[in-house]
């Protein structure tokens, strides 16, 4: 076992899992994942809900702006979703989806994914005779 003190993620990693060294482990990881996206620094939690307040509003916006929403993806729509010199905020508005809808193309067929195209673009397949 570690010479570390009880209540540190060291003596944690050395196999101790009594609640003092659970809980540092629990604090390490929650300020771990607290730290702003390619920043680096941490947020402050007037930060963390000043972006989570904006992202909202933009979901939210969007999402009663939305035209298209349940319709199926076009190679034109994947065009303008998977550009990524815009924002998903500013695609969802030209496409008239959602920004959620445009975040999830960007996911399912960016840039990395194999060659995937929508459900009504693929070749029909042959019924076997």
């Amino acid at each position: 076992m570690s010479d570390a003190p009880h209540g540190t993620v060291a003596r944690h990693s050395a196999g101790c899992r009594c609640d003092p060294c659970r809980d540092a482990v629990s604090r390490y990881v929650a300020d771990r994942y607290r730290v702003a996206p390619r920043a680096g620094t941490p947020m402050s939690a007037e930060e963390r809900e000043r972006v989570a307040a904006t992202r909202a509003a933009q979901v939210a916006a969007t999402r009663a702006e939305a035209t298209s929403a349940r319709r199926p993806w076009t190679a034109d729509d994947l065009t303008v979703a998977l550009d990524y010199s815009r924002s998903a905020v500013e695609a969802a508005r030209m496409l008239g989806r959602s920004q959620s809808a445009v975040a999830h193309a960007r996911q399912r067929y960016g840039p990395g994914r194999p060659e995937v195209l929508p459900y009504r673009e693929r070749p029909a397949r042959r019924r076997r005779a």
